[in-house]
């Protein structure tokens, strides 16, 4: 025994034990990987097979993840207090804003494109998220594809983290070079290109820390007939529900391959608020979080309850929020607007762990600023307007509801941007529902 625990043949033994040990876990782990790849492939999905065949064999891309030793994994899980989101083993409430931040007398390709050559870009950036930081935001959800580098910059100098949206042909695909606008969620060709596209934005992002969650979609539901549906149509046609039945189909295969290419980082629906709830719960089991742009009004009515009762899953806000032009009188009312918001997240923060219904894990509000373009996004001279103008219908909205379309688009800021130019930057002007979420956000639910 004493010879045994000398230190250096002890030591000797210790490493080639750890080796070993090392070896067969890192086989076991690639063996694990592909019998799980083979379990998809054999499975009667056909679709399912074919694309994971497509992105392994077409792409040639490897689906066992690759080493990212210095993430701290992001995941949700169910507590004995309700859900959670962590980061690590420290619980994560997102708090956040959905962030495009289109210069006036821009349009929304500045965002995609403009933004690359704009020599004020990081100027820009830098002041709103400083004011973000200001605000006790720790999320920001992004509409756009930015350089990881960019994110990886915002996130190291604020510690604000990013919701990517992952668009799932929304505004159309890119097959063979050639531009579709009127997506097939049924179609294997349209599918692959969407697939496609999930995958390389997966692989451009997941070695990223500034990345919260991939998120897929964004209220693509609203557009099944490729017109956008009256928010409160929710009795669908025979036609739609084949279409909607495609579509969540393809998100959930979507979550299973980006689930394989990034374990790191979890998978979140974007919904048309719970439209179709009973076809997500059945198409869609391997998302991890439920997440819905809603704009009910002051209040969520039975929505966390639904949530509760046909998934498994917690829920993120997307988007919510109220804007601040009343439609009846057209005048800026920003005292209604923050009155709706703080009702908004108080109602969030009741069903936050371990309180209500306990499965939300927070949200990101719509929106961070004005945009100008929103109105007429083809008319280039009324990007220099900040138009009155109310586009689409909700009832919950009270104080104005009475004029029928009383979403006003470019009044949904809790901040407002004039014309005047500092620094390369639209001037900032903070309305009171600004000031609601800074005090609201000084604290966590859980």
């Amino acid at each position: 025994m004493a010879a045994f625990f000398d230190r250096e043949p002890f030591m000797k033994k210790l490493y080639i034990y750890l080796s070993v040990y090392a070896i067969i876990y890192f086989f076991l782990t690639l063996l694990s990987y592909a019998e799980s790849i083979d379990d998809i492939l054999n499975n009667n999905n056909s679709d399912e097979k074919i694309l994971f065949n497509y992105v392994t064999k077409t792409l040639k891309i490897n689906l066992i993840p690759s080493k990212q030793s210095k993430l701290r994994k992001t995941y949700v899980k169910k507590t004995s207090d309700g859900w959670k989101l962590f980061i690590g083993n420290k619980p994560y409430f997102v708090k956040g804003f959905c962030y495009s931040p289109v210069p006036v007398g821009k349009g929304v390709d500045w965002v995609e494109k403009g933004i690359y050559h704009d020599k004020h870009r990081n100027k820009i950036l830098y002041t709103d998220f400083a004011l973000m930081k200001m605000a006790n935001a720790n999320t920001a959800r992004i509409y756009s594809t930015w350089p990881a580098k960019w994110l990886n910059r915002l996130y190291k100098r604020f510690k604000i983290k990013f919701i990517l949206t992952l668009w799932m042909g929304h505004y159309g695909i890119n097959l063979n070079g050639k531009y579709i606008k009127k997506v097939d969620y049924g179609n294997i060709e349209h599918r692959k290109a969407i697939i496609k596209e999930i995958v390389e934005t997966v692989l451009k992002y997941r070695n990223s820390p500034a990345v919260l969650i991939y998120g897929l979609g964004n209220e693509n539901n609203y557009v099944f007939n490729w017109e956008v549906e009256s928010l409160g149509a929710f009795v669908a046609s025979k036609k739609h529900l084949t279409i909607a039945r495609n579509f969540y189909s393809l998100v959930n295969i979507a979550a299973k391959i980006i689930h394989k290419l990034d374990p790191y980082h979890p998978v979140m629906l974007g919904n048309g608020d719970l439209q179709y709830i009973d076809i997500i719960a059945k198409e869609c089991p391997d998302i991890d979080i439920m997440g819905a742009n809603v704009y009910r009004g002051k209040g969520f009515g039975p929505l966390f309850e639904d949530v509760k009762n046909y998934l498994h899953k917690p829920f993120l806000f997307t988007e919510l929020g109220c804007d601040a032009l009343n439609a009846v009188s057209n005048e800026e009312e920003p005292e209604t607007q923050a009155e709706y918001i703080k009702n908004q997240w108080i109602e969030i923060y009741n069903n936050a762990a371990p309180n209500g219904f306990a499965n939300c894990i927070g949200g990101t509000h719509f929106e961070f600023l004005d945009e100008w373009w929103k109105s007429n996004e083809k008319d280039k001279s009324s990007w220099y307007v900040h138009d009155k103008h109310s586009s689409w219908p909700s009832e919950g909205y009270l104080f104005d509801n009475a004029a029928g379309n009383n979403m006003s688009e470019e009044w949904f800021g809790v901040l407002k941007q004039t014309k005047k130019v500092l620094s390369g930057v639209n001037e900032r002007i903070a309305r009171p529902a600004f000031f609601i979420l800074k005090n609201l956000w000084q604290t966590n639910p859980y």
